[in-house]
């Protein structure tokens, strides 16, 4: 079911022993750490004390968040035919706290999830069928041209979103999903653009198995023209997600989009590279800390990384929210930004181009292929950057049977932003890294409007920790 929360707001001896009892105390110390010291000469070798172990991922479960108010959108998918990939498994889809249905979801072919829109939509893989497996959904404006895709998301306990409002032209609302079985208790935190005010919060949020939250970001910040929110689970997980409605003119109708989630603030955030030729840019940085931030931008342009002269460093408040327009720094061309912090933060760039918006947010390093789904009557575009030394990509465009309709090998310089357009029509990308470190996203740009998904890596591999056992 899904239902609007509110919650509660807030700024959020003894007698010394005797010397002969002193004495013996102090030889069976010794005794007993001399026991420890031999304990730990003859105790287990290296190799029985534990190691690291990767398995292949046998299970998948993740919801897609209906956009609040649109009757229209689609879901899609996804087991990309990568190396390791088997056939069997199973696939089950249904809404969100309901019955799952099993869907026919060949390997290597994207296939549409049919469900209902509201309140969402859970879609399950265990064995084969989950190795790889990604699941987009695709939304459309009530009216106008504008398109919002978003990755569905697996559950945690940490989310973290910048780039919100709860304003009249510019508002967001936050949906929180339970998958699992026990209830959820949930935190959240705004954070604003003027310091001076409290942080607000809704605390103690409880979610229930199967339970879906709409919480109106204008009943926790109101009149709040830029926010940071920060979701956290005190008990179990969720899946969290931020629809975003701006109008980017007083007259035209308000663009759509699904603002990317952040897991963690951090002191160096790389943004996937943004899209071409956007009427706007604007910088928003948060700074969740007590103490102030100062941040470094940098930009990662097809030439390499350089720090642009004409945007100095930005000094960020305890608890605030600051914008910068980058519009003139980054022209129109593909570039990503790198901001170093000296102290943890979280960012985003927004673009704004004709009535749509597009957020480009921290992107990770690609440790494994990646996937995004292409809706139809759109312009793809992958944007990829590399840290020193250098790196390399393959990426492939396939049809929605999964047959390969164009390929490339990227190669890119150190700090460098390169970007490719698939040929002929494409239903979906895969980006598989080779050597170096590089991290980006996909632009999608059309009649339809202007979205954009970071890459994240493929669920393939489940690292288990070194477990070592405190006593021997």
């Amino acid at each position: 079911m899904s239902t609007s929360a509110t919650g509660r707001r807030s700024t959020s001896r003894d007698r010394p022993p005797r010397d002969g009892l002193a004495v013996a105390g102090v030889v069976l110390v010794a005794l007993a750490a001399g026991l420890i010291v031999v304990a730990g000469a003859v105790g287990a070798a290296p190799e029985e004390r534990g190691r690291a172990s990767a398995e292949k991922v046998e299970r998948v479960d993740v919801a897609c968040a209906a956009f609040p108010g649109l009757g229209a959108g689609a879901r899609w998918t996804l087991a990309p035919d990568l190396e390791g990939s088997r056939k069997g498994g199973s696939l089950e889809a249904g809404p969100l706290g309901g019955e799952l249905a099993p869907v026919d979801g060949a390997p290597g072919a994207l296939t549409e999830v049919e469900v209902e829109r509201e309140p969402g939509a859970q879609v399950s893989a265990e064995g084969p069928a989950a190795y790889g497996r990604t699941t987009h959904q695709v939304d459309d404006a009530r009216s106008g041209a504008a398109l919002a895709v978003q990755e569905c998301g697996q559950p945690r306990s940490r989310w973290w979103f910048t780039g919100a409002a709860a304003g009249l032209d510019h508002s967001s609302s936050l949906v929180v999903a339970n998958l699992d079985p026990g209830p959820a208790v949930v935190d959240i935190e705004v954070l604003g653009a003027d310091q001076d005010d409290e942080a607000q919060a809704t605390r103690g949020l409880t979610v229930q198995p199967g339970e879906v939250r709409t919480i109106d970001l204008l009943e926790v910040a109101p009149q709040a023209e830029e926010l940071a929110v920060h979701v956290e689970a005190s008990r179990g997980r969720v899946v969290a997600a931020i629809a975003d409605e701006l109008a980017t003119s007083p007259a035209a109708a308000a663009g759509v989009e699904w603002i990317p989630a952040q897991p963690e603030a951090s002191r160096v955030l790389r943004l996937a590279p943004l899209p071409k030729r956007a009427d706007r840019r604007t910088l928003v940085v948060a700074n969740p800390s007590d103490r102030e931030a100062l941040v470094g931008v940098e930009l990662a342009g097809p030439g390499g990384t350089f720090t642009p002269e004409a945007l100095p460093q930005l000094r960020v408040p305890p608890g605030a929210v600051v914008t910068a327009d980058v519009e003139d720094v980054v022209g129109r061309e593909s570039a990503g930004i790198v901001l170093r912090s000296s102290v943890r933060i979280t960012g985003t760039v927004r673009s704004t181009r004709g009535q749509d918006v597009a957020y480009a947010v921290a992107a990770p390093a690609l440790s494994g292929p990646s996937a995004a789904t292409v809706p139809d009557r759109t312009r793809p575009t992958v944007q990829l950057t590399a840290a020193d030394p250098g790196g390399r990509a393959e990426v492939t465009a396939h049809a929605a049977d999964g047959e390969e309709v164009d390929a490339q090998t990227l190669d890119l310089e150190p700090g460098a932003t390169v970007t490719w357009e698939p040929k002929g029509d494409a239903a979906y990308l895969v980006v598989t890294p080779g050597k170096g470190r590089v991290w980006g996203g996909v632009s999608l740009a059309g009649a339809r409007g202007l979205s954009q998904v970071p890459l994240k890596s493929l669920p393939t591999v489940l690292r288990r920790p070194v477990v070592v056992p405190a006593l021997r």
